[in-house]
């Protein structure tokens, strides 16, 4: 149901994100098989029957990978969740005009490319973060309080274990988000109970943790 006062459709989603959305201009966490697979089919009139078949060959990680990594098809950006998030938008027929332009090297780039961040991902450091808590609602949100976890940052991302719990699920939070107070990085766990003695005897959490960011 649409609200006309706030521009929003229900309470994830500003009017203009959905209407971009239904041009086929997505936020990156849309780009999966079905979203492609409703684009191939709306728009394949537009491509030759070789690059429509191409085109349908192509993984859903490789649309990301052009995306993400090499900045293609950047459209608009509009306000999304509760947080009203300005969350970019990104135009398929773009991308996939750069897939075609790049067909011929693609698959070897993308390989080059899994190698170097499977390298990259090994690197990490340990951690500390702290967010805010909100509550409350969409049009009214409190701060509820803080919270601050352990974990391990790779790259631009804080992964800690749910609840602090060796049977909690990974998760992960953006070190640049809006809610992020601030983060402290180590080289090592005794770095890092050193100056947070409050994790001692947390070595078994930290383990599990990079375990199973890493088992792949």
């Amino acid at each position: 149901m649409r609200n006309i006062n706030n521009g929003y459709v229900g309470a994830r989603r500003s009017i203009r994100s959905l209407e971009a959305i239904g041009e086929f201009k997505v936020p990156l966490s849309q780009v999966n098989k079905t979203m492609i697979g409703d684009f191939l089919n709306a728009w394949g009139s537009m491509f030759s029957k070789a690059d429509l078949e191409f085109l349908k060959s192509v993984s859903v990680a490789k649309w990301k990978y052009m995306i993400r990594e090499k900045g293609v098809g950047y459209d608009s950006w509009h306000h999304t969740s509760s947080w009203f998030n300005e969350t970019i938008h990104y135009d398929l027929s773009v991308v996939a005009d750069r897939l075609i332009a790049e067909k011929d090297t693609l698959d070897k780039e993308y390989k080059e490319y899994r190698s170097f961040r499977k390298k990259e991902s090994q690197s990490f450091k340990y951690g500390v973060i702290k967010v805010k808590v909100w509550g409350g609602s969409r049009r009214n949100r409190k701060l509820k309080g803080y919270k601050t976890v352990p974990g391990i940052i790779v790259g631009n991302f804080f992964f800690y274990k749910n609840k602090s719990k060796l049977t909690g699920a990974v998760k992960k939070l953006k070190t640049v988000a809006n809610r992020v107070v601030w983060v402290e990085e180590y080289g090592s766990y005794e770095e890092l109970i050193e100056k947070h003695n409050r994790y001692q005897n947390t070595k078994e959490l930290f383990d599990r943790l990079i375990a199973e960011k890493f088992k792949q």
